[in-house]
């Protein structure tokens, strides 16, 4: 399985430069390929950053990533879960910290309430909003 970067799933999905994106097209197409979340963060940030694209289609990219072929994406509950939340308003790499936590954490510590708000209670995770 060969991990995907940033750069590879930003030409695949923007199609800003037509070489790159045949050539990320074939490695899609000719392997099995991984996406991790760390990555899944920085291409949040460049679709909406540097591309200029607003939440609802950055959204609407991540989902396309879950359509193609030769692509696996960390879990889908998960996944779908982060995505949904960030459609609503909510910051990407807060809803991915949380679902990272998921597995083996009994509770997410933070100073920002932000977070809570945002998360909602459907994380399945408890998140304890540390106050003075």
């Amino acid at each position: 399985m060969i991990a995907l970067d940033t750069s590879v799933l930003a030409r695949l999905l923007l199609g800003d430069d037509p070489d790159q994106q045949l050539l990320a097209e074939h490695l899609v197409r000719d392997n099995a390929c991984c996406v991790s979340w760390s990555v899944l963060v920085e291409l949040c940030w460049v679709l909406q950053r540097s591309a200029n694209l607003s939440r609802g289609k950055v959204a609407a990219a991540f989902r396309l990533l879950q359509e193609i072929d030769g692509i696996s994406l960390p879990s889908d509950d998960s996944f779908n879960w982060a995505v949904a939340r960030y459609e609503a308003g909510a910051d990407f790499a807060d809803m991915v910290h949380l679902v990272s936590a998921l597995s083996g954490s009994t509770g997410f510590a933070t100073f920002d309430r932000k977070l809570e708000r945002q998360a909602g209670h459907t994380v399945g995770l408890p998140i304890m909003t540390i106050r003075a």
